[in-house]
């Protein structure tokens, strides 16, 4: 059975969540919530940045397990800005726009400029429901082997009388019960005691899956949200990375030299600062980010750099390895 994530991104969280719920039943709320349904044998998961756009950081988490992206537009605000510079970072090409407004200037060199367009969801759905997973390049990476495991966790928690399970999200690769993992970036090992998806004990979780593990060796309390899990794959871990970044031309402040900003990896966020070049606004250079704690960066995909407490334009950039 086939699964794909699919994200809900407006500047409106009635709208999203009204689409949202369209799509697939209501799970799990927190600042994301998640949506889940089954059609034509493919286990869609929906994503929603609930705290969005009070939140910038959000808006980073759900564009990087989003393997296909809708778009809501009914008007030209700064969150529609923000939310079109974010996905087109990451390279998300694959998505739809549902608006009624003109649009094509904004979108003209971004990877949105591709996305199908519609002018109501209905026309739009048939679209969306048939959408596939390509593979880990609809995340913004590279090629995988199925032998290369990588998944981010979500949740962490003890059930009584069954141990301690972690929910996440498998962007390639296989995972199989009795499979030992990699905890990044503790560098801790455990063991898959059981996999379950959709509410159903399942022998093996593949790519795109959203899971839940058993598991042993570990407590929930040893993984933490925003961990990586990976077997056979090399994942940068370090208080230092060096990196190649771009701001995005949207920016209208430069990246100064030793400036403090946010780093974002999947759901893994940490405060750094930049040092090297600076940057201005459509502009490539290289340098350091620097962390306080240890921070994991798969090499085949960016790190958002964000302003948290910015006005106008918050995720201004990206660095990669």
């Amino acid at each position: 059975m086939g699964s794909i994530t699919i994200g809900v991104f407006g500047d409106k969280p009635e709208g999203r969540q009204q689409v949202a719920s369209s799509l697939a039943k209501k799970g799990g709320a927190e600042d994301i919530t998640q949506y889940q349904t089954v059609y034509s044998g493919k286990i869609i998961t929906v994503i929603e940045p609930t705290r969005y756009p009070e939140k910038a950081d959000v808006l980073a988490y759900a564009a990087f397990l989003s393997d296909y992206c809708i778009v809501i537009a009914e008007s030209l605000t700064p969150a529609l800005g923000e939310i079109i510079v974010t996905l087109d970072l990451l390279g998300k090409e694959k998505g739809c726009i549902i608006t009624n407004i003109e649009l094509d200037n904004l979108l003209k060199g971004t990877t949105l400029e591709k996305y199908d367009k519609f002018d109501s969801f209905e026309a739009a759905r048939e679209k969306i429901m048939g959408a596939e997973r390509g593979g880990p390049a609809d995340l913004g990476g590279g090629p995988a082997s199925a032998a290369e495991i990588f998944a981010s966790v979500d949740h962490s928690f003890e059930v009584k009388g069954v141990g301690s399970i972690i929910l996440g999200f498998l962007h390639s690769g296989k995972i199989l019960v009795h499979d030992k993992l990699t905890v990044h970036p503790s560098g801790k090992e455990l063991e898959v005691r059981s996999i379950q998806m959709h509410d159903q004990d399942v022998k093996e979780a593949g790519a795109g899956d959203r899971f839940g593990l058993a598991i042993r060796l570990l407590a929930s309390k040893d993984v933490e949200r925003g961990d990586l899990l990976t077997k056979s794959m090399k994942i940068n871990t370090g208080k230092e990375h060096q990196v190649n970044a771009s701001l995005s031309k949207f920016a209208r402040e430069p990246l100064r030299p030793n400036e403090q900003v946010h780093a974002v990896h999947f759901l893994e966020d940490a405060p750094c600062r930049w040092q090297g070049d600076e940057l201005i606004g459509g502009n490539r250079g290289s340098g350091k980010l620097v962390f306080e704690k240890p921070f994991s960066i798969h090499p085949g995909f960016p790190v958002l750099i964000v302003r948290l407490d910015a006005k106008g334009l918050r995720i201004i950039g990206k660095a990669s390895i």
